[in-house]
C-alpha cells in the first residue's frame, strides 16, 4: 500500500520537504482558499520505487534549457519525423497546377482568337498573360466599348469563364468609370466551399509537421488555427509533446489546402513552425504512432564514468519501471487525474471549478484572474483577465459564456476532446502506478501467481502455480482500469479495489452513459520497459547556457551550435533512444540516475549543489 503523505514527502537524502501536508486526493477545499501546495511529488502520483536500487545515484540537471530535451515522433515503426523544409508546396499540388497550366496552352490559339472577337488584341493578349502568370492578388481591368452594350458585357464575362476556369470576373466602377474585373478563382478560401471543390482524386486530409519550442502541444495548435482560420479542434494529432523541450510531430486536417498553412506559417514565431506538407488518405488519432525519439542532454553531472556507463548499460539491457511520469498528471498544482477523478464521477461543474479557481503556484496575473473568476463567476471578464497562452483555461471561459455554469457538460465539452481525454486518462495512469510500486512491494523484481501475460495467441491470461517459472517481470502486465479488461487475481486486485473505492470508483464498474471519453474500456500496460535503441556517449563542455544540441530549426536555418569540448568544465551525458508511444524518457532517467525527476527534487539539488560550488 501507498505510504501517508507525511512519510512519503522527502528528498532521495531523506530530508523533508518544506511544504504542506495535504492529501492528493483532497479537493474539498481550494487554494488559497484553498490549501494544496505548490509541488507535486513523485510519490503524490504512485512513483516511488526502482527496478535496481542497490545501484549507486548521481546528480545530474535535465531540462536545464529546453534545447536539451529533443522529442521527435516516430511513426510506421522506424520514421523518424523531422522538420526538413517550410513553404513548400506538396507534390500534388504542383502536379496539379502544372497540369492545369499545360491544360491553359493547349488551345491559345482558339482561346486568343475568341477573345480578340470580343475585346480587341490589346485586351486579349493581357487576358492570356493574366491567365498564365499562375496564383496572384493583382486584378486585370478591362474597359471598352463592350461596357457600353449589355450584351456585349455578358458575352465578354461568358468567353473569360468558359476558357479560364480558374479566373473570376465582374462588373465594377472606380473614380475614371466602370470596368470589367479579372482576378483569379478565390476558391480555396473558405472551409465549406474549400471542401467542394475538393478533386475526388486528392487525398481527403493534408498532414504537416509541427516544430514547437518551449510550449504547450495545445497552446501551439491554437496558434496555427488562428492563423488559418480554422477552430483549433479540427487539427487531429497522435498524442502530445512535453512542453519544456523541442518537439516534432505530425498534424492532420480535413480538406484543408496547403497553402493556408504556409500563410499561417509566415504569421507564426520561430517556438512554431510548419513544414513537410502532404496530402494522405488517413487522419490521425491518440495513439496512432509507433513511440518517440529523443535527443536529451544531462548537465552538469557528478558522477565517474565508470557509474554512467554501468548505468547506461543496465538500462540499455534491462530497462526501467514502466511508470506514467509526471507530464502526464499536468505541471499545476492541481493535477489532471483530480480533475478526471470529478469527470468520471459526473461532477463536472466541480471539475470545471478544479480547472478555473485559484490555486498556488501560478504568477501574478494568473492568480489574479482566477481569484476574479472564484469571487464573482463572471467568465465572459474572467476571460480577458486570463493571459492567452492559458489555452485551457481560457477555451473553458468561453464555453461557459456560451453555456453557463448550470450546463457544466456543455461548458466542459469546449475543451479540446484530447484533453479530456487527458483528464480522464491520467485517472488511469495514476492508479496504475500504484498497483506497479505496490506490486514490486509484494515480489519484488519477480512475477506473482495470478498475474496477467500475453499468451502465444497474444490474449491476456493468469500465471499459475505450474506456469510461474516459465516467465520474468518482463512479462507482466498490469491493466489499466476499465469495463473491457481482464484484473490480476491476487492481493493487487483488492489493492485496486481499495484505492479506487476511496474516491468513489469501482474498477468493476467503469462504463458510464454519459460522455464517451468518461466511460473507460482499459488497457493493458508492461510493468518494464526496454528502449527499442539505447545509445550514450560521455561529453565535456565549458558554457553552462550555452545550446549543445542541434535541432531541427537549427539544420534549416543554418543556426550553428557551441560544441563539446575536450577538456571542459563540466561533465554531459548525452543519450539518444527510442520509446513506444506512452513511454516516458523521464522515467527512464529516473531509473538511469536514481534520483526523481520531480521539479521539486531538481529544485533542491540545485540549491545543494550551488552551495559546495
Amino acid at each position: 500500500m501507498a505510504q501517508p503523505a507525511a512519510k512519503r514527502q522527502k528528498l532521495d537524502n531523506g530530508e523533508p520537504l518544506p511544504v504542506k501536508e495535504v492529501s492528493p486526493i483532497d479537493t474539498s477545499s481550494k487554494p488559497d482558499i484553498v490549501g494544496t501546495r505548490v509541488y507535486v511529488t513523485e510519490a503524490d502520483l504512485g512513483i516511488e520505487t526502482y527496478l535496481e536500487p542497490d545501484r549507486p545515484s548521481f546528480i545530474s540537471f535535465f531540462k536545464e534549457r529546453f534545447s536539451d530535451f529533443i522529442v521527435r515522433e516516430v511513426v510506421d515503426q522506424d520514421q523518424i519525423v523531422h522538420l526538413t523544409e517550410m513553404d513548400v508546396e506538396p507534390q500534388w499540388d504542383i502536379d496539379f497546377r502544372i497540369n492545369a497550366e499545360k491544360k491553359l496552352t493547349v488551345d491559345d490559339d482558339i482561346k486568343l482568337n475568341n477573345l480578340v472577337e470580343v475585346v480587341g488584341q490589346e485586351l486579349a493578349d493581357q487576358i492570356m498573360e493574366f491567365a498564365n502568370i499562375g496564383q496572384t492578388k493583382e486584378v486585370l481591368k478591362l474597359r471598352g466599348p463592350f461596357l457600353e452594350d449589355k450584351a456585349l458585357r455578358t458575352n465578354v464575362h461568358v468567353t473569360i469563364k468558359t476558357y479560364f476556369e480558374t479566373l473570376e470576373t465582374s462588373t465594377c466602377e472606380d473614380e475614371e468609370g466602370s470596368y470589367i474585373s479579372v482576378k483569379w478563382s478565390n476558391r480555396r478560401r473558405g472551409g465549406q466551399r474549400q471542401r467542394r471543390d475538393w478533386p475526388a482524386d486528392k487525398p481527403k486530409y493534408l498532414r504537416f509537421v509541427l516544430h514547437k519550442i518551449n510550449c504547450e502541444t495545445n497552446y501551439a495548435l491554437g496558434q496555427v488555427a488562428k492563423y488559418a482560420g480554422v477552430k483549433p479542434k479540427a487539427f487531429s494529432i497522435s498524442g502530445t509533446k512535453d512542453k519544456r523541450a523541442v518537439t516534432s510531430q505530425y498534424v492532420t486536417i480535413y480538406k484543408m489546402y496547403a497553402d493556408r498553412i504556409i500563410r499561417a506559417n509566415g504569421r507564426l514565431n520561430d517556438n512554431i513552425k510548419l513544414g513537410n506538407l502532404e496530402y494522405v488518405d488517413d487522419q490521425l488519432n491518440l495513439g496512432s504512432h509507433t513511440g518517440n525519439h529523443f535527443t536529451i542532454l544531462l548537465r552538469n553531472v557528478q558522477a565517474e564514468d565508470a557509474l554512467l556507463n554501468q548505468a547506461c548499460q543496465q538500462i540499455a539491457d534491462h530497462g526501467f519501471i514502466n511508470y506514467f511520469g509526471t507530464q502526464r498528471f499536468g505541471a499545476g498544482s492541481i493535477p489532471n487525474h483530480l480533475i478526471g477523478i470529478k469527470c468520471i464521477n459526473g461532477e463536472y461543474l466541480e471539475a470545471i471549478d478544479l480547472i478555473l479557481d485559484p490555486r498556488e503556484g501560478d504568477s501574478r496575473k494568473v492568480t489574479e484572474a482566477r481569484k476574479f473568476y472564484y469571487d464573482t463567476r463572471d467568465a465572459t471578464k474572467a476571460w480577458k483577465k486570463f493571459p492567452r497562452n492559458y489555452h485551457i483555461e481560457s477555451t473553458l471561459l468561453k464555453g461557459i459564456v456560451k453555456h453557463g455554469r448550470n450546463d457544466a457538460l456543455g461548458s466542459l465539452n469546449s475543451i479540446p476532446r484530447n484533453m479530456r481525454l487527458m483528464y480522464a486518462h491520467s485517472v488511469q495512469s495514476w492508479f496504475w502506478n500504484r498497483m506497479v510500486t505496490k506490486h514490486l512491494e509484494l515480489g519484488g523484481i519477480n512475477p506473482l501467481v495470478g498475474d496477467l501475460v500475453k499468451n502465444s495467441e497474444g490474449e491476456m491470461t493468469h500465471i499459475t502455480e505450474e506456469t510461474i517459472g516459465n516467465y520474468t517481470l518482463a512479462d507482466v502486465f498490469i491493466p489499466l482500469p476499465g469495463f473491457s479488461v481482464k484484473y490480476p487475481q491476487n492481493e493487487l486486485f483488492d489493492f485496486l479495489k481499495t484505492i479506487m473505492g476511496e474516491v468513489g470508483l469501482n474498477p468493476e464498474d467503469m462504463k458510464r452513459d454519459g460522455p464517451s471519453e468518461f466511460s473507460l474500456p482499459g488497457g493493458y500496460r508492461e510493468i518494464v520497459k526496454v528502449p527499442v535503441v539505447f545509445d550514450w556517449s560521455i561529453h565535456q563542455y565549458d558554457d553552462p547556457e550555452a545550446t549543445l544540441l542541434e535541432n531541427d530549426l537549427d539544420v534549416l536555418k543554418g543556426t550553428n551550435v557551441d560544441s563539446f569540448k575536450e577538456n571542459g568544465e563540466f561533465k554531459a551525458l548525452k543519450l539518444r533512444f527510442i520509446l513506444d508511444s506512452s513511454t516516458y524518457a523521464t522515467m527512464l532517467i529516473r531509473e538511469l540516475t536514481h534520483k526523481s525527476t520531480s521539479a521539486l527534487s531538481r529544485k533542491k539539488m540545485r540549491e545543494a549543489l550551488n552551495k559546495t560550488q
